[in-house]
């Protein structure tokens, strides 16, 4: 049994919709155990740019001020190497589809504190969701649009296309059955069942967009100058989606109110969205 006010300390890295996943962490625990949350950021800094991947900076005042939970950043390679072996450690007894009871009777302590790695578990972030991230990340969400910092369409006739680069990038994590082809997004804007006024193009590869636009001539292509975390907040805005099997793609569609969503991923894959879908196979 965990005590009341016990510190998390929260591992995070990965891109933004892993950084989510991680946040969705710190948010239920912080609420099942009252507890007191360190986020560690040694998946996301580097030695030469403390932060450079750290996609959630503009979450800082927030987490700190309403929710009292801290930063911490591994500056040294000490203490970055034991976090990594203890993540490691964690991770060979964590089976991904626990269901959010499960996870948190598992947790395991570490000296005084409570470590807890890289879980990208759906469960947990519907527990999240219902338990006020889902809240945080509108509001944050409605900041930036009166800031004019996102980028959609309020037409009812409007499609967001989160299109992933087409090729599997040098990381061995990557998986090639998570890249679908652009013969999948084609055939998924079909698939909606009306003639979209406009699509816009999502992506963190503007040559594959280009390519994409090969075959739509109308296509409005969303890069990188658009920040991914601004990427997944102007997606979320869209009344009709096609979502890739990304876990960007999934917090897209957790914070929307969408009419259609088109996804390859079956229902309850662990990024298949929460929310009300339609599948299509991919090729």
């Amino acid at each position: 049994m965990v005590n009341k006010g016990v510190k998390f300390v929260i591992a995070v890295n990965g891109g933004i919709g892993n950084q989510l996943f991680h946040l969705s962490n710190a948010f239920s625990f912080y609420k099942k155990y009252n507890g007191k949350v360190i986020l560690n950021l040694r998946g996301c800094d580097s030695a030469n740019t403390p932060g450079g991947s750290w996609h959630l900076k503009e979450f800082e005042k927030y987490l700190k001020r309403n929710f009292h939970m801290k930063i911490n950043r591994s500056r040294n390679e000490i203490e970055s190497s034991i976090l990594k072996f203890k993540e490691f450690y964690m991770n060979l007894d964590y089976p991904k589809n626990f269901d959010v009871e499960e996870i948190f009777l598992r947790t395991r302590k570490f000296e005084s504190n409570i470590f807890i790695p890289t879980l990208e578990n759906r469960e947990i972030a519907k527990y999240a969701l219902k338990n006020n991230f889902k809240k945080f990340l509108i509001e944050r969400r409605n900041e930036l649009i009166t800031a004019g910092k996102l980028v959609f369409s309020r037409e009812n006739d409007a499609v967001a296309i989160h299109f992933r680069r087409l090729n599997n990038d040098t990381s061995t994590f990557n998986i090639e059955s998570w890249y679908l082809k652009i013969g999948w997004y084609l055939k998924a804007i079909k698939y909606l069942g009306f003639k979209p006024s406009k699509i816009y193009c999502f992506t963190n590869s503007i040559e594959d967009g280009e390519h994409l636009r090969k075959f739509i001539p109308n296509l409005i292509v969303i890069g990188t100058e658009l920040s991914p975390l601004h990427t997944v907040f102007s997606i979320s805005m869209f009344k009709n989606q096609i979502l890739s099997r990304s876990s960007l793609s999934f917090w897209a569609g957790a914070i929307s109110n969408p009419s259609c969503v088109i996804s390859a991923l079956k229902e309850k894959e662990n990024f298949s969205p929460l929310i009300k879908f339609r599948y299509l196979p991919a090729e």
